[in-house]
């Protein structure tokens, strides 16, 4: 492509226009050359006698730097009013020119009738600037670069007298400046302009932008063109003569400055070489602090530590402790101390000082208020708001504008709220890692994970935006290893996460690096998978249709859901429909609950034509006969069906939730249904084929969840608690019991690893649990071996004296309590099973096993934290706030989660239950008695509960699995039994008490224990030398 390119001496370019008083080239341009065109190339490329000696380039950037950096306190000339200092309209005085008979004798005069005749001559000789603005001062450096192009000595150089003007008028800009209190700006350095000199040709690549990466403009300008026109800010400024700003550490170490080497516009970027980020405008310490703290993907762990630390340092919350403790120091010392309580009440200091400190404590209360109630940030630019605080402060302080909150206090004080909260958490062992993926409504891709104590204190962790990024199963394990490297390793147990292809084998990858980390998939989402896949059976199918038009047609009706209401009010029915939604588990059912709860008063009001749907499935459905039967008996088995399933999913929510308790509920299931099932076909209604069906899918579903977990934690957990060993829900295997002698036969196995198994009440058990327990053991050791005393088995080894010593007393220990010997005879009362072990590991006879059963105990396996945050996010970033940043949504949940949660009053938790109106007992006789079925507030206008987008946990629909987990909808008939566990006998009482039955209730099994008290002791002795420990016979 060839092109014609003129350029006039004022630098400006035009395409295809032809002037004689411009100097005029033909260039040969590729696509590539026309894409990165510019007057920079221009001026590279033009003739030789139009370029400047780098020298005079440096010097004429330096000049349009100080210019661009003038005081704002210098007048600057409003649009009509002419300024004192004319060259934008500059052109030399026909008598000067006439008297010099000199082109830049003329240009001479000029200027020092525009500067003043002496300022040069008297005093201290520095040319006064006593205004700013690009039209007047400001357009001096491309006129001098214009005429040093043109006039040149003798030699070929640019004009001395020339070169002296713009030396002097940067002197006068840096006295200015510096005249102002303001310190100078930072030298622009340009090593692109030099390469591009010594090109071979006029029409010749810029092959330095892509073969060049030694030095580090050539590496940025390969992340994108945005970088090809800057040049590196030198900040020891040896280049050009000059004192520089001393900048501040955090900016120095944060960040990079560039300078347009057309413009000499300011620019900054990240430090890291990688990533990108770049703004216009001075390096300003908080966008560099909030770049650094959240957004930054790119930056090395020491700068990110070094970037939360500068940044938690700057918090209005470290300001407030700051605060509270000179308060406190000054009180102590004096009794009329202007800042302290008195009487209850607050004495406040109207100095200065004290006027600042009143700011910083508002300002906090009002990021408070922000974050934890989830305001908009805008607000505070409202002239309400401003009106408010000029009076709740009588006009003492001015309201602080959303910009700094947005840009510096609230990512100031989620560096805060982060330091504290990996402080308090490397204070903490056995810490459970959840994560979960989601997106914003500006369609950013955010991953989050949180941790949570044995004490089911839940910290948000660590937040990620990868949007540009694969998510597959090796990016979740780098961003679990983020999130846990942040505390340390060796502090977590497990991780929890919900079961997608890319999770559940990012899961366990992780496990494979780190073993003591063991892997639980969220019982809730796969619960919730399992009731998708009996709703998806074509038995009903026809059910579903019907249970959608009738929920479509009194949401779209506002008169019919106004009848419908004064219907069922009238007969004591307090709740009405409840919308199907995306966002909830185990919608289906309860809609179809509480469709079955209304069928009655619905069928009434169309019998008695109140309401007229248009729609004939519904009229026929509700006034025929038949298919008011048929509808009626479908309603009635799902809902039969799914109950145990939906209680179970609802129960697995609560916070204290354990694997044992995720075993139970799902043997609570098996047993519910086997029931069921078991019960003649003429009271269920429920068809033969459709019971194999559902037994088909609960059997894959506890096999993938249950059998085909590698550490057995469930089993294993629930062996570990005493209530169960020796019940009726354990088999008893290789026992045989007569009148007065039991005989025990020893399972045939060809290597038998726990020969002492015959002598506890379940051998097959024990070997399991063991089998288990002895690898989480073994990681544990391993652990310790590798990293040293900051595991949490240190203080175990430092107590048995060594490895070995510790390892010899796991079997001992663990056959005692298999067999209910003393220490594992203490009564658990109202203590929870992590309480009664955590008091066990003072006990040097049940110490070992303890450390053990306490890590299974402490884990949560579910994935709750991460649905909240969802829930958290989804209210945040309403349809009105689509523009939020994801670092801004996650900062704002942060605080308010740390301030609203963990700064109040800690409320007590309970066991495992039912959390949710939707989980209340059912029961389909008595309609009028009947609670909600689900957990949203009725519209004031509907008998509908319509707000599907804000239920409090988010459950994904068919993406929180892979697709090949899925049941097919058509299965082959076969007569099948359910297969649970080996080890359980099914058909036990005890697992039919498991599943609450009202809500708010804890696992009724436990009510159904007796229990007897023998009193524990413990001691404590020293770490010997490590002996290497024989695993295969332990």
């Amino acid at each position: 492509m060839t092109m014609l390119i003129n350029v006039n001496n004022c630098g400006a370019h035009e395409t295809g226009i032809y002037s004689p008083s411009a100097h005029q080239i033909n260039i040969k341009l590729s696509e590539f050359d026309l894409f990165i065109y510019s007057s920079s190339l221009l001026l590279d490329i033009m003739d030789s006698d139009e370029n400047l000696p780098t020298e005079i380039i440096q010097k004429l950037l330096w000049l349009r730097t100080l210019l661009k950096n003038l005081p704002s306190a210098l007048p600057t000339p409003q649009r009509g009013e002419i300024p004192k200092y004319p060259f934008e309209t500059f052109r030399p005085d026909a008598a000067h020119l006439q008297k010099t008979e000199d082109e830049v004798g003329a240009i001479n005069e000029g200027f020092k009738s525009i500067f003043g005749w002496k300022t040069r001559t008297t005093g201290d000789g520095i040319i006064p600037i006593e205004e700013r603005g690009k039209h007047g001062i400001g357009a001096v450096a491309d006129l001098l670069e214009r005429y040093l192009k043109k006039y040149k000595d003798s030699s070929g150089q640019p004009n001395a007298v020339l070169v002296k003007w713009v030396e002097d008028i940067s002197t006068g800009c840096e006295k200015a400046i510096k005249k102002h209190g303001k310190e100078l700006p930072d030298i622009p350095v340009d090593n692109q302009v030099l390469k591009r000199k010594h090109a071979k040709g006029k029409g010749d690549r810029d092959e330095s932008r892509d073969e060049d990466t030694s030095d580090p403009m050539g590496k940025r300008r390969k992340l994108g063109s945005k970088f090809d026109d800057l040049c590196l800010v030198n900040s020891s400024r040896k280049v050009v003569a000059g004192p520089g700003r001393k900048e501040s550490d955090i900016i120095k170490r944060l960040a990079i400055k560039y300078q347009h080497k057309i413009t000499g516009d300011p620019y900054f970027g990240c430090v890291a070489e990688q990533c990108s980020w770049l703004q216009s405008g001075n390096a300003s310490k908080p966008r560099v602090l909030k770049h650094a703290t959240t957004p930054c993907k790119h930056l090395s762990d020491e700068d990110r530590n070094f970037a939360f630390s500068s940044s938690a340092g700057s918090s209005l919350g470290s300001r407030m402790s700051v605060i509270a403790a000179s308060s406190e120091t000054a009180a102590a010392r004096s009794t009329d101390s202007q800042l302290s309580l008195k009487s209850g009440s607050v004495s406040l200091d109207f100095t200065q000082a004290g006027k600042e400190e009143w700011q910083t404590a508002l300002d906090f209360c009002i990021m408070k208020l922000i974050c934890v109630q989830g305001i908009v940030p805008n607000i505070l630019d409202s002239d309400e708001w401003r009106e408010f605080i000029a009076v709740a402060t009588k006009n003492k302080l001015k309201a602080t504008p959303s910009d700094a909150f947005e840009e510096r206090h609230i990512p100031n004080e989620a560096s805060h709220v982060h330091k504290a909260t990996v402080e308090l958490l490397k204070k903490e062992f056995n810490l459970t890692l959840t994560f979960d993926g989601g997106d914003t409504r500006g369609q950013d891709s955010v991953y989050t994970a949180h941790a949570t104590t044995a004490d089911r204190k839940t910290y948000f962790l660590h937040s990620y935006e990868g949007t540009d990024e694969h998510h597959d199963a090796n990016w979740v394990k780098n961003f679990i290893f983020q999130s846990i490297d942040l505390v340390g390793r060796e502090h977590f147990a497990a991780l929890c996460s919900d079961n997608t292809g890319n999770t559940r084998k990012g899961r366990a990858l992780s496990e494979d690096e780190t073993p003591t980390l063991l892997d639980f998939p969220d019982p809730p989402h796969h619960a919730h998978n399992t009731i998708k896949d009996i709703t998806n059976l074509p038995e009903f199918a026809e059910m579903k249709t019907v249970l959608r038009a009738t929920i479509k047609y009194f949401s779209h009706s506002n008169f019919a859901s106004r009848v419908l209401q004064s219907e069922r009010l009238e007969h004591g029915v307090m709740e009405g429909l409840v919308k199907i939604g995306k966002t909830r588990f185990a919608t289906h059912y309860s809609a179809s609950m509480a469709l079955d709860r209304c069928f009655p008063f619905i069928q009434q009001i169309i019998l008695d034509k109140k309401i007229e749907p248009k729609n004939k499935t519904i009229v026929s459905t509700f006034t025929g006969m038949r298919h008011s039967m048929q509808f009626q008996l479908s309603l009635v088995q799902y809902n039969r069906i799914i109950d145990p399933i939906a209680r179970s999913l609802w129960a697995m929510e609560g916070v204290q939730t354990n694997a044992a308790d995720v075993f139970l509920l799902w043997l609570g299931i098996g047993a519910e249904l086997r029931a069921l099932f078991d019960l003649d076909e003429d009271i269920t209604g429920i068809e033969r084929g459709l019971a194999q069906k559902v037994i088909q899918i609960f059997n894959r579903r506890f096999k993938a969840f249950i059998k085909d977990n590698p550490d057995d934690p469930y089993f294993t957990t629930l062996y570990l608690d005493p209530r169960f060993v020796g019940s009726d829900i354990l088999k008893k295997t290789g026992m045989i019991p007569t009148n007065d002698l039991t005989i025990t036969i020893p399972p045939a196995i060809q290597k038998d690893d726990a020969p002492e198994a015959h002598t506890t009440p379940n051998p097959r058990a024990y070997r399991r649990a063991k089998k288990a327990l002895k690898q989480i053991l073994r990681n544990e050791v391993d652990l310790y071996l590798k990293v040293g005393n900051t595991t949490s088995i240190f203080t175990l080894v430092q107590a048995t004296g060594s490895v070995k010593a510790l390892v010899e007393e796991f079997t001992p220990q663990l056959l005692a309590y298999s067999r209910r010997e003393y220490p594992f005879t203490d009564p658990i009362g109202d203590k929870s099973m992590l309480q009664w072990w955590r008091e066990l590991l003072l006990n040097p006879k049940g110490r070992v096993v303890a450390f053990c059963a306490v890590k299974l105990y402490s884990i949560l396996v579910n994935s709750m934290p991460d649905e909240r945050w969802g829930s958290r996010k989804t209210r945040m970033n309403a349809p009105l706030r689509n523009k939020q940043k994801p670092s801004t949504i996650a900062n704002m949940i942060q605080i308010g989660e740390w301030y609203g949660t963990h700064m109040k009053p800690e409320k007590p938790h309970k066991k495992p239950c039912v959390g949710f109106e939707s989980g209340k007992i059912i029961n389909s006789k008595n309609r009028s008695k009947i609670p909600d079925t689900s957990s949203e507030v009725s519209a004031s206008h509907l008998d509908l509960h319509l707000d599907s987008e804000m239920a409090l946990y988010s459950a994904l629909d068919s993406e929180d699995e892979d697709e090949s987990d899925s049941m097919p909808v058509e299965m082959p008939f076969s007569d099948i039994d359910f297969d649970v566990d080996e080890d359980i006998e099914l058909g036990s009482d005890l697992l039919r008490k498991v599943i609450p039955k009202e809500c708010d209730a804890p696992l009724p099994v436990f009510e159904a224990f007796l229990e007897h008290e023998i009193k524990a002791a413990g001691v404590v002795g020293d770490v010997s030398i490590e002996e290497e420990v024989d695993w295969e016979h332990v």
